[in-house]
């Protein structure tokens, strides 16, 4: 068995019925709902090396484990594709379920540590057809829980919504902390606050803007109302921050509008606005940003119509929004699947 060309290790979760007979491992020791089993591919169905067939042998799981990787390399996967919200650039790819068991080949994965020029890359497995990667966790971590819940939607593979590291093209381990942040806590003034809000909204509206190939400052005169409609109305300290951060928000607009690192800016806000607010201030905040981003995105796009779709560059950037703010991005009302 070990020497047939397909024989190849498959990620599963912890629910798959084969975990009872067949031979696995966790994919990560620090978080055990992904396995990794064995197998060679059929054209119709896998077969899978039992617990039986581990014993007999030998029990030797690192030839298992290697032979698995040398033929898994033999194997087509399909080229990254880059998209970038901002500058942070995001890579993926999508193909059949070797797609995300090339997560355990450290050769392959070594073309990411190349490509981001980082020795940390986050990666995700949200299905067993699709894999994604970028150097920023939280950003990740929106959209893989976003194609994640799109694939249970579907029954389509799913596999996780939870961020892998990888160190040097090795996995070692889950991003189990989703609210990772910068430290924030010493803005504690209204001003402080108010100011990294209103960087904070108009990194968003730049970021929306450049996902819709928009230039100038079209976005100035609508942006700020917008959020205030989605806002609703408040009281005391929460409506006194947002009233702040809004008169700067067309000078913040034209401060960043060459800024590259736009989401450095949301994370700031976030970590700040997190720090500082009652829990429930903070998630009003939060998802009046998100829908207000939601709201200009759709804007001029025929969303509306039937069998649209958001475009993938405004899916993305709501993802990403959405990871950095810790607020999960539900499917938005009406829309259709294209």
């Amino acid at each position: 068995m070990l020497d047939h060309p397909d024989f190849v290790p498959f990620i599963r979760t912890w629910e798959w019925p084969g975990v009872v007979d067949c031979h696995t491992q966790p994919l990560v020791a620090d978080d055990p709902r992904l396995v990794v089993a064995y197998g060679t591919r059929g054209l119709r169905d896998n077969t899978y090396l039992t617990s039986a067939g581990m014993q007999a042998l030998g029990g030797d799981h690192y030839q298992v484990h290697r032979a698995a990787i040398a033929h898994l390399r033999d194997q087509h996967v399909p080229a990254w594709s880059v998209d970038y919200v901002g500058n942070l650039a995001i890579a993926t790819r999508t193909g059949d379920e070797m797609v995300a068991a090339d997560l355990l080949d450290p050769e392959s994965m070594c073309e990411l540590t190349s490509f981001f020029a980082s020795e940390v890359v986050y990666i995700g497995i949200p299905t067993q057809f699709t894999m994604v990667a970028c150097v920023h966790p939280l950003a990740l971590g929106g959209i893989v829980a976003a194609l994640h819940q799109e694939a249970i939607a579907a029954r389509a593979g799913a596999l996780s919504p939870q961020p892998l590291i990888l160190s040097r093209g090795e996995l070692v381990g889950s991003v189990l902390n989703q609210h990772l942040r910068a430290g924030a806590s010493g803005f504690q003034q209204l001003e402080e606050l108010s100011h990294a809000l209103g960087n904070g909204l108009a990194s968003v509206a730049h970021l929306v803007d450049r996902a819709k190939n928009i230039t100038g400052s079209s976005s100035v005169a609508t942006f700020a109302p917008c959020f205030s409609r989605h806002l609703g109305s408040c009281d005391g300290e929460l409506a006194q921050l947002a009233e702040t951060a809004l008169n700067e928000f067309a000078s913040a607009y034209a401060r960043l509008a060459r800024a590259r690192h736009l989401i450095d800016h949301l994370e700031i806000m976030a970590g700040a606005l997190q720090s500082n607010l009652a829990e429930g201030d903070y998630v009003r905040l939060a998802r009046a940003v998100l829908a207000t981003a939601t709201t200009m995105s759709r804007a001029g796009t025929g969303f509306w119509g039937i069998g649209r779709a958001l475009p993938q560059r405004l899916r993305l950037t709501l993802n990403v929004l959405s990871g950095v703010l810790g607020i999960a991005a539900g499917p938005p009302r009406g829309a259709t699947r294209a």
